[in-house]
């Protein structure tokens, strides 16, 4: 069987190496046929698919990470922890009051039993009522 040289590339499209496959053989992922430029000193050689290879002056700095998801608690235990501390009653009446019909539709809506850990409207209620910043975390702790 014949052999092929093929071209890997890490993660971000960057030159790392080459290897010998068999002609038939699985290209690995980040893998292209394609020759890379001849590149010195802290250049690299950057694949993009449908653009091919680039070099670059360095190495370029890895992406910002994703953001954590955000996380949902069930209303009824943010319900229960409130009542744990003595805030229910008073969050309750909140929600009652002029001008807070939208936070009191959203919050007893059926069709949506969970509430965003970091959503707005319920911290800004939960601080509202006097809620410390430790009250308001252990509100909206997620349990493992």
């Amino acid at each position: 069987m014949a052999q092929i040289t093929i071209y890997i590339t890490d993660s971000f499209g960057i030159y790392v190496g080459s290897q010998e496959i068999d002609d038939h053989g699985r290209m690995p992922p980040g893998s292209v046929l394609t020759k890379p430029p001849k590149h010195t000193g802290s250049e690299v050689a950057h694949w993009s698919p449908g653009e091919g290879w680039e070099v670059l002056a360095d190495r370029p700095p890895a992406p910002e990470p994703p953001p954590p998801p955000r996380r949902l608690l069930p209303k009824s235990v943010v319900q229960e922890r409130a009542h744990t501390l003595n805030k229910l009653a008073t969050i309750l009446a909140v929600l009652r009051s002029a001008g807070q019909e939208i936070n009191y539709a959203r919050w007893f809506a059926p069709d949506w039993p969970k509430v965003f850990a970091d959503d707005p409207g319920v911290l800004e209620i939960l601080a509202y009522v006097g809620c410390t910043e430790a009250e308001i975390a252990e509100i909206t702790a997620i349990e493992n």
